[in-house]
């Protein structure tokens, strides 16, 4: 699916997809992203049912902070690009890509929120599992959002960039046997 800037309601509209990958990634750089969304997502359920001590919590997301950052940087330097360049000249994607980008601020803001009030404090256990759980349904929600949009179009653009290439090659290679 693809999503759109929100509906008339304020809820997200779709779209029919165009998924060409029928689910399954095209590219290394969605499989790596996906399977970084499955670690974080994991690290995020396990603090959500776990019985660890606020020491052990922080150790937990310390690491899930490191996830985060090292998964944002990957996306900012490789897969935007790519998505903005198309954008360009397709202003469904820019609409998308703006919307997101604007919903990422708001993400952004909740997450440094709830890192900073838990990373050093002592806290109660209950407003920490709330806490948590809202911002868990916020990120699965983006995760979500990021592979049903965002890597399906990647992959769609990276499926064209190499069949362009394949039939450069095919042009090539036909040009040489005709002089050859």
């Amino acid at each position: 699916m693809y999503a759109l800037p929100p509906n008339k309601s304020g809820g997200l509209a779709f779209c029919p997809s165009r998924h060409l990958t029928k689910g399954k990634a095209v590219s290394d750089l969605i499989q790596q992203l996906q399977k970084e969304h499955n670690v974080l997502a994991g690290a995020l359920a396990s603090l959500e049912k776990s019985r660890y001590s606020q020491e052990q919590t922080r150790a937990v997301l310390d690491k899930i902070k490191t996830l985060l950052l090292t998964h944002l940087q990957k996306e900012d330097l490789r897969l935007y690009p790519v998505l903005h360049a198309e954008a360009e000249s397709n202003h469904v994607l820019e609409r998308q890509l703006q919307y997101l980008a604007k919903d990422m601020e708001k993400i952004t803001t909740k997450v440094f929120v709830f890192f900073d009030k838990y990373d050093r404090h002592e806290f109660k256990k209950l407003e920490f599992i709330m806490d948590l759980a809202e911002l868990t349904s916020m990120l699965n929600r983006r995760l979500h959002v990021e592979e049903t949009v965002l890597y399906t179009e990647y992959d769609r653009l990276m499926k064209r960039k190499v069949e362009q290439e394949d039939r450069k090659k095919g042009i090539i290679y036909r040009i040489k046997q005709v002089f050859s």
